[in-house]
C-alpha cells in the first residue's frame, strides 16, 4: 500500500510535468529555421512610385522590370498608403493581376494575412501561371498555420518554376509542421540537387534543412 508521503511524491512530479513539460518543448531542440521570406512589390518596366514621408507627393523615378525584396522592406509610414493605391487601382481596373499581387504584398507588410491572402489568389484567378504569386500565397497561408493549403501553393510554384530554391525550402518546412517529416526530407533532397548556379541560395537553405532535419 503506498504511504502518504509517496503519494503526495507521486502527485507532485505529475502536476510538474504538466507545467513544465510540452510537445513544442521537447521539440524545441530541433531549431526549426525560418521560412523564406516572401517577393515583394512588382513593378513593370518604365516607372516605379517612390513615396515620401509627411504626406507629400509620391515621387515616379525610372525603374526597371523586376521585385522588391520582401513586404518587410516596405516602409512602416508606407504600408498603408500603399494598401489604398492598390486598392484603388484593382477598382479601377478589376483585371489587373498585378495590382491584386501587389495589394497583396502590401497587405502582408501589415500584417492582415487573410486579406493578402484574398488579394493574391485574385491574383493567381487572373493570371494562373504566376508562380511568384502561387509563392506569396503560399507563404500567407503558412503564416496562418493552414499547411496543407501552403503545400498544395508551393507544389504549384515549383510546377511553374523548379528553380526557385525558396519554395522547396519553404516547402519542406510546411511538411515539417504537419509532421510529415519524410516529405520534408524528400524536399531536402529535391533542394541539394538544384544547380547552385540557376538556383541561388540553394546550398545555403539546404544546409539549415539538414540542420533541422538532423541529417
Amino acid at each position: 500500500m503506498l504511504t502518504k508521503s509517496c503519494l503526495y511524491s507521486a502527485l507532485w512530479c505529475l502536476l510538474f510535468t504538466a507545467c513544465f513539460w510540452s510537445p513544442s518543448r521537447a521539440q524545441e531542440k530541433s531549431e526549426v529555421p525560418p521560412r523564406a521570406a516572401s517577393t515583394g512589390i512588382f513593378h513593370p518596366a518604365g516607372v516605379r512610385t517612390i513615396w515620401t514621408y509627411g504626406g507629400n507627393e509620391p515621387i515616379r523615378l525610372p525603374y526597371s522590370s523586376g521585385y522588391d525584396k520582401s513586404p518587410a522592406a516596405i516602409p512602416e509610414p508606407d504600408r498603408k498608403q500603399l494598401v489604398t493605391e492598390y486598392k484603388n487601382q484593382t477598382e479601377k481596373d478589376p483585371n489587373d493581376s498585378r495590382a491584386f499581387y501587389n495589394l497583396g504584398v502590401a497587405y502582408s507588410a501589415l500584417g492582415d494575412t487573410e486579406s493578402a491572402v484574398k488579394a493574391f489568389a485574385k491574383a493567381i484567378a487572373l493570371k494562373p501561371d504566376w508562380s511568384v504569386a502561387h509563392y506569396n500565397l503560399a507563404n500567407a497561408y503558412a503564416d496562418l498555420g493552414k499547411h496543407s493549403q501552403a503545400i498544395e501553393e508551393y507544389t504549384k510554384t515549383i510546377k511553374l518554376d523548379p528553380k526557385v530554391a525558396e519554395a522547396f525550402f519553404n516547402l519542406a518546412l510546411s511538411y515539417l509542421a504537419s509532421g510529415n517529416v519524410e516529405s520534408a526530407k524528400e524536399q531536402y533532397k529535391n533542394l541539394k540537387s538544384l544547380d547552385a548556379k540557376e538556383a541561388p541560395g540553394a546550398e545555403t537553405l539546404a544546409a539549415q534543412l539538414e540542420k533541422a532535419l538532423k541529417l
